[in-house]
């Protein structure tokens, strides 16, 4: 699966919906081979920001409801 496109929305299998603010990457290790990226994501019921490495975004937790921009 690709990366998750900037305002998706996405519910995790627990409950919740989260919107993708986008991918990053550390800034201090920058775009080197090997270096894990990030999801930034909004919290609806919280609404707070959190991220997760990339790979376990995408592991299954985590399903799409809408596409981004």
């Amino acid at each position: 699966m690709n990366e998750p496109s900037p305002y998706s929305v996405w519910k995790h299998r627990k409950g919740g919906l989260y919107v993708v603010i986008g991918v990053a990457t550390c800034s201090t290790n920058g775009d080197r081979d090997g270096v894990e990226k990030s999801v930034v994501y909004h919290s609806v019921h919280y609404d707070k920001l959190r991220y997760r490495e990339l790979s376990e975004f995408l592991d299954g937790r985590f399903t799409q409801v809408t596409d981004g921009i």
